[in-house]
């Protein structure tokens, strides 16, 4: 008969304990030389817009001069009669301070076997960059929805456009709908159509020429509209898409999944387009 030796003295048993998997309980845990952090999403707004730095106040003034300007041929002879040029402003508050609260006690950072701190530092850094970056796109979506100076004025439950005057130089402009028929209908099915995502890029673009927009336009695209540019099917397969034909200058590739340039604007991606709400202390609401 066999002799019960599951009482000996093991080094890795804690207070001789006994029973299964006890014999590694003391045993060093090896650290593996790299912390694991959650999935971290990017900033892509911070290049993409105007930053302002305030010192003192509480608001910054961007002032507002009229585009258009009367020009003809002079008589001679006649009085020189100058145009009246009007001018307006637009007015941006500073919301409150963007913080990532953490703590670290010295006693647990002195035991930790890593560098906590840094981590921790990383960490805030992503979550202060989401946080901004969605701010940033909802604003841009407000002032995206803005199509007439009468909605630019709306301030039923968070205001448009922030202090808000009227400039009769100011330029609108209609917004583009994917897969639109007719009007500002949108058939469903179409507007996850490669083609019709494609399309209405190219026609937001033809609308910012056509009002003589200034800058350097680029396209920002949710994760789902972005792949269903790469979509299959059978009525619209993927390659009638011009963006991806190399053989007259496309730069996109399926194989890659990326979409670099339409009609010469870089094409972002982003978790954060549409995923923030008005927020407390945002005074850019």
């Amino acid at each position: 008969m066999a002799q019960d030796y599951t009482a000996i003295h093991r080094a890795g048993v804690d207070n001789a304990a006994t029973g299964a998997g006890t014999g590694r309980a003391l045993f060093l845990k090896l650290y593996a030389g790299e912390v694991l952090t959650a999935f971290q999403s990017k900033n892509i707004m911070m290049p993409l817009h105007r930053v302002r730095t305030i010192s003192k106040g509480k608001s910054a003034q961007f002032p507002m001069t009229g585009k258009y300007r009367d020009a003809g041929y002079h008589t001679p002879g006649k009085e020189i009669v100058p145009t009246a040029a009007k001018q307006g402003e637009r007015i941006v508050s500073i919301d409150d301070l963007l913080v990532n609260a953490q703590f670290i006690p010295n006693i647990d950072d002195a035991m930790a076997h890593y560098d906590i701190r840094s981590i921790y530092t990383q960490e805030a850094g992503f979550g202060l960059g989401k946080v901004a970056d969605q701010n940033i796109l909802r604003l841009a979506i407000k002032g995206a929805l803005c199509e007439s100076a009468a909605m630019a004025a709306l301030t039923a439950g968070a205001p448009m456009i922030q202090e808000y005057s009227t400039f009769d130089d100011e330029d609108f402009t209609r917004n583009v709908v994917i897969g639109a028929t007719t009007g500002t209908g949108s058939d469903i099915a179409k507007s996850r159509e490669p083609q019709s995502i494609a399309q209405a890029i190219m026609d937001a673009k033809r609308i910012l020429q056509n009002a003589d927009v200034p800058g350097d336009p680029f396209v920002v695209l949710n994760n789902d509209t972005y792949f269903d540019m790469f979509k299959v099917s059978g009525s619209n397969p993927l390659n009638d898409l011009v963006i991806f034909n190399r053989d007259i200058g496309g730069t996109g590739s399926p194989m890659t999944g990326s979409v670099p340039q339409i009609l010469g604007m870089p094409v972002y991606v982003t978790n954060h387009l549409g995923s923030f709400g008005v927020g407390t202390n945002v005074w850019t609401s």
